[in-house]
């Protein structure tokens, strides 16, 4: 059995090739990263051979660029699967199209910041919530296209914002529940930017995990 791949993209917040245009414009022949889900859509039979061609099909799409920490950690993990299915050492493709690649470095996107954030990283904050409850759309990969940061930092920053109750748990690549309708808006800004500003004072949340 073969695989093919459908020349047909999805559409929508599920398509993040759009956060490779600057990218692009500024390295046309530079290497890029993109991260693709697909699943099985259909299959086939090649008359001549008798062999079943299945035909799958993106689900959802994310680019990173290239030299980015998040490219040079995916680069990685290709380079670790190609060689354990091939047992080739090199990427069959240029090497002079990527940034250096730097080993990678066991950190968890995840984890909550040590020493809370610095005043720009508190405005960025305070963005991704807007755009969280002014589109009721927990996407992460629409954070990531709409504000142009990369996948592990929009993942920490929703993470943040969980600890506020403006979003529910992470669920795979579904999109989180926002908790905070957009009437809310205004006092959840004051009250990241109050909280924040006290060098990472955990937020006062309710018993039922929202802001109050």
């Amino acid at each position: 059995m073969s695989v093919t791949l459908s020349s047909t993209l999805p559409k929508g917040d599920v398509n993040g090739l759009d956060a490779l245009t600057d990218a692009l414009t500024d390295s046309p022949k530079g290497g890029h990263v993109v991260l693709m889900v697909v699943e099985g859509s259909r299959f086939s039979t090649n008359l001549d051979t008798g062999e079943i061609v299945r035909q799958v099909r993106a689900t959802q799409i994310e680019a990173f660029a290239g030299g980015s920490a998040d490219a040079n950690l995916l680069i990685n993990l290709l380079r670790a699967e190609y060689q354990a299915r091939t047992g080739k050492n090199e990427l069959p493709f240029e090497p002079r199209a990527l940034e250096p690649v730097e080993d990678p470095v066991d950190v968890d996107p995840y984890a909550p910041e040590p020493e809370g954030l610095d005043a720009d990283e508190v405005e960025l904050l305070c963005r991704v919530a807007e755009q969280l409850i002014v589109s009721q759309h927990g996407s992460q990969a629409m954070v990531q296209r709409k504000l142009r940061i990369g996948w592990a930092k929009a993942a920490r920053l929703l993470t943040i914002l969980e600890a506020y109750g403006v979003v529910g748990e992470a669920n795979g690549i579904t999109p989180r529940e926002v908790r905070c309708p957009p009437e809310d808006l205004d006092s959840v800004l004051t009250q990241i930017r109050a909280t924040e500003r006290q060098e990472g004072t955990s937020p006062d949340l309710g018993e039922s995990g929202v802001l109050e």
